[in-house]
């Protein structure tokens, strides 16, 4: 009897220890979920630099917050330049801004991207080519 006994305990104590090992893996992984970032979920990365109020001297005309857009190759300009278009005031109308401190990640053609900013206003005279824009934020779209 004491032969079983013994027997009985010692497989006793290996079911506890996998009992015990397995709600420590439970409780551990339990933690472990994956967070999404809340700039991830809308299918957009938002690319961090450091921004610089480059067209201080200019009146600002209109504040864009979270606006669509893609980044096009300026067709009339040297190949480095690249430009903002959207859709301002409405949908209807399309527009092309010059952000003066674009991301190198952000200089692809047709990419698609959200932005904050603040588009100044120029004089259509002057030495500018486009509207300028002086960006608060940039997000490029994650195509992965």
């Amino acid at each position: 009897m004491c032969r079983t006994y013994n027997y009985t305990k010692k497989v006793m104590k290996k079911y506890l220890f996998l009992i015990v090992s397995l709600l420590a893996c439970i409780v551990a992984l339990s933690g472990c979920e994956e967070k999404v970032l809340p700039e991830e979920k809308d299918g957009f990365v938002e690319i961090t630099y450091t921004a610089t109020d480059c067209y201080s001297d200019l009146k600002t005309e209109h504040i864009f917050v979270e606006m669509n857009g893609r980044i096009v190759k300026s067709r009339f300009l040297s190949d480095d330049v690249y430009l903002i278009e959207t859709n301002y005031p409405d949908e209807n109308t399309r527009i092309e801004m010059y952000p003066c401190q674009l991301p190198e990640e952000c200089r692809i053609d047709n990419l698609e991207i959200k932005f904050s900013g603040k588009m100044k206003y120029h004089n259509p005279l002057s030495e500018i080519v486009a509207t300028p824009i002086d960006l608060s934020k940039i997000k490029i779209k994650d195509y992965h």
